[in-house]
C-alpha cells in the first residue's frame, strides 16, 4: 500500500445537526490525515470528517438525497464498517462515542428504492480524529517532590 495523505474539509454531504449530549460539539474541521490508501479496498470519498475528544458525542445527520423522481419507499442508510460505540438509523442520523483515541474510520452506504426493483447506491468515508481527554492543570495545587 502506498502512505498517501487526503486532505479533507469540504465535505460533499451537509451536516444538518450536530447534537451533543451535556458536553461540548465537535465542529466538522479541515484537515491532513496521513492513512494507508488501497483504492482496490475502500471508497475513500470523504463525506464527514472531525476531531474529538474521549468523552463527546458526535450526532451527523446525513443530507441525502434522490435527484430523480421514481423513489418510492425513500432512501435508506447503513454502516458498512466501523468503529465500536457507532450506530446509524435507516434515516441517516449517525451517532459516535468513541471508545478509544486514535483515527477511526466509518464507510457509510445509502440506497434508494426505485418500484422496478433496480435500486441505486452511493458510498462514502467519515473519519474521525479521537484525541485524549486534556486535563487542565490547577494553580497552585500540585506538590513537587
Amino acid at each position: 500500500m502506498d502512505k498517501k495523505t487526503i486532505t479533507f474539509g469540504a465535505m460533499t454531504v451537509a451536516v444538518l445537526s450536530l447534537l451533543c449530549f451535556g458536553i461540548a460539539c465537535p465542529e466538522p474541521v479541515e484537515c491532513e490525515v496521513p492513512f494507508d490508501y488501497d483504492p482496490n479496498q475502500v471508497n475513500y470519498r470523504i463525506v464527514g470528517s472531525y476531531i474529538m475528544r474521549m468523552g463527546q458525542t458526535v450526532v451527523h445527520d446525513f443530507n441525502s438525497c434522490d435527484e430523480d423522481t421514481d423513489n418510492i419507499a425513500g432512501l435508506t442508510h447503513e454502516i458498512l464498517t466501523g468503529p465500536i460505540g457507532m450506530v446509524c438509523t435507516l434515516e441517516g442520523r449517525v451517532a459516535y462515542s468513541p471508545v478509544s483515541i486514535g483515527l477511526k474510520y466509518a464507510d457509510f452506504r445509502v440506497k434508494d428504492s426505485p418500484p422496478d426493483g433496480l435500486y441505486g447506491t452511493d458510498e462514502g468515508t467519515m473519519i474521525f480524529w479521537v484525541l485524549p481527554v486534556n486535563k487542565p492543570p490547577v494553580l497552585g495545587g500540585c506538590s513537587k517532590h
